[in-house]
């Protein structure tokens, strides 16, 4: 698979539209920001549809380590927009970096996207919180709207994390930028939980981790997949982790030079995953079959360190 090109990585600031937006053709009471509908028909109540079921009951609460990021200020939350903004008192628009709602569309929220947002608002409406952001100045404090990327929680006593919440719940799902990678290993864990424990999205298969066999599936989209690597390559500086005996049409992670590099410095050599099972998140696209870019050494899980009668093909990238 040679001459790499990154594809569209669709991520946390090309998620959501401008805060003025006007959707027309929706009748119920304007959104008091987007100026969109939020008048909301009752699900029906189908058993099929099993994220409401899967959140019944008190959501959990949640507690971060925020010992990587800058606190900003504290201040006054005044409503939560939609699942991944709010509104604070002073006028302010932030957005919660690092999480994502798979059904979530302004115009037409999914059953998440609503159990979600009607979590964040009773979490925060009317409530003190203390902001979070990258030490990074140059890069990942705005998304391309201007707004601020932030980690929240609540103060007081509790200090509840409202992305750890909403994880824990399993209304949202990890969704980490080469950015803001400074809480996603917490990120994950709490979604492995509500994963494991079949919360919220988790009970519902449509949400499952994709195979190597059903990558195909979830193109032009963010996904989960997970699987055994069968073989690892390498061409000029891009090392290629595949998943089939085709290179031309099997599944297959690309790592960059600056992802090797990192992996490197936690002993994790990439040319020795043959055989490992790993779990890995990202943009999904069609390049000799299913392709994905691994932009930040967090986004790839290894889940056991049993190998498989496979071995690392060094040599394979001559052929690519």
């Amino acid at each position: 698979k040679k001459d790499v090109k990154t594809g569209p990585q669709q991520d946390e600031e090309m998620s959501l539209p401008p805060a003025n937006m006007r959707h027309i053709g929706r009748t119920g009471p304007a959104h008091p920001v987007f100026g969109i509908s939020t008048h909301f028909t009752e699900p029906e109540k189908d058993e099929a549809k099993i994220a409401p079921k899967g959140v019944q009951g008190p959501a959990a609460t949640a507690k971060g380590d925020f010992g990587d990021l800058r606190q900003m200020d504290t201040t006054i939350v005044d409503q939560a927009i939609d699942p991944l903004r709010v509104r604070l008192k002073d006028g302010r628009i932030i957005q919660l970096s690092g999480i994502d709602i798979p059904d979530f569309n302004p115009y037409e929220p999914g059953d998440l996207s609503v159990a979600a947002r009607d979590l964040l608002d009773n979490l925060v409406k009317g409530k003190q919180v203390r902001l979070y952001q990258t030490r990074n100045q140059k890069e990942g404090r705005t998304n391309r709207l201007g707004y601020p990327l932030v980690q929240m929680s609540l103060t007081g006593e509790d200090a509840v994390w409202i992305q750890g919440t909403l994880l824990a719940a399993g209304l949202a799902r990890v969704r980490p930028s080469e950015r803001n990678p400074e809480m996603a290993a917490q990120m994950i864990a709490l979604e492995d939980k509500a994963r494991a424990d079949k919360k919220g999205m988790w009970l519902d298969l449509r949400y499952a981790a994709l195979t190597p066999e059903t990558a195909a599936t979830g193109l032009n989209g963010w996904a989960l997949v997970e699987g055994r690597i069968m073989s690892v390559a390498t061409v000029g500086n891009v090392i290629y982790l595949n998943f089939g005996a085709d290179w031309h049409t099997d599944f297959t992670i690309a790592l960059n030079t600056d992802v090797r590099r990192q992996l490197s410095k936690k002993g994790i050599d990439p040319m020795k995953l043959g055989g490992t099972n790993i779990r890995a998140r990202g943009w999904l696209r069609d390049y000799n079959g299913p392709f994905m870019d691994l932009l930040h050494p967090v986004w790839m899980e290894i889940l056991t360190e049993d190998k498989a009668e496979t071995k690392t093909d060094a040599t394979k990238g001559d052929s690519q």
